[in-house]
């Protein structure tokens, strides 16, 4: 580059010595650094696996994806798994279709009860972590006014029973054999779909089955839902001795079941000394 080394024309020369050899400087340091941040953030993201979690509506455990409480269960294994690596993508299906397509490695799991174990019925199992997401409280609910009494499974015998499909094998243990040998003798009626466990109130409210087994939370919550009195059933039974745990139960055939399970019982632990976990049942 010639100067002009007339004082009126070094200010401009300088000028456009610095727009030539520093200002393309700047930018490309500062071209090459944003690339850079967002490479670091496709890293980032590539590095996050997301997991594909099914289950059937079962709020308050597991509400609506899109729902602004997507549910206790769903929040805390959401809450656990923040920062892992892992995320979780839950959508809402029926619930044979949620455990089948998690046994045939479609999903990474689901959202459900007791029932994934080596007690439960027909391989491939789920695998489950040891550090429940809750308890459910699953019981016997009939019509006001009924004169029977639950007397463990075989008082069961000549009741017409609403039971969701796919629900024979969370009860297993409690009822499941029972269940099993009884479901095809007109014994149960079964509920289907998204919206089986509504189905299942209405049947006995308007006296197409005796008798109903589900989780209290959920039915009064329905009830409520759809404005059923509370009084209009009531829960004659409560089923154990065992509990009946809520779990993210994982598929035999997703290559990092272990490792999630392992990351849930450690952190659910540690929210629980934290006191996160009750901070997050508590909005239900």
């Amino acid at each position: 580059m010639s100067w002009d080394v007339t004082f009126p024309n070094i200010i401009q020369n300088l000028s456009i010595w610095i727009k030539v050899n520093i200002m393309p400087s700047k930018f490309v340091f500062f071209f090459l650094q944003m690339i850079a941040s967002l490479l670091l953030a496709e890293n980032a993201i590539a590095k996050t696996k997301e997991l594909l979690i099914e289950a059937d509506f079962y709020c308050p455990y597991n509400c609506g994806p899109k729902d602004e409480r997507k549910g206790f269960a769903v929040e805390l294994a959401e809450a656990a798994l923040a920062g892992s690596g892992y995320s979780i993508r839950y959508e809402i299906v029926p619930w044979n279709r949620a455990v089948r397509r998690a046994q045939q490695g479609l999903s990474q799991g689901v959202f459900g009860g007791t029932g994934f174990d080596s007690e439960s019925a027909g391989p491939p199992l789920l695998l489950k972590h040891r550090v429940p997401l809750a308890i459910l409280q699953y019981a016997v609910f009939a019509r006001p006014g009924v004169s029977w009494k639950y007397d463990g499974p075989h008082s069961l015998e000549g009741k017409k029973v609403g039971l969701v499909a796919g629900y024979e094998q969370v009860l297993f243990g409690h009822l499941g054999d029972f269940l099993l040998i009884k479901a095809g003798r007109n014994f149960i009626e079964f509920s289907y779909g998204d919206s089986a466990g509504r189905n299942n109130l209405l049947k006995l409210i308007n006296k197409r089955v005796d008798l109903i087994i589900d989780d209290e939370r959920v039915l009064r919550r329905i009830a409520k839902e759809e404005g059923i009195s509370q009084d209009a059933f009531i829960r004659v039974a409560e089923l154990g001795p065992k509990p009946f745990n809520f779990y993210l139960a994982m598929s035999p055939k997703y290559k990092d079941a272990e490792e999630v399970l392992k990351i849930l019982d450690q952190r659910l632990l540690e929210m629980m000394k934290s006191g996160e976990f009750e901070k997050i049942m508590k909005r239900y």
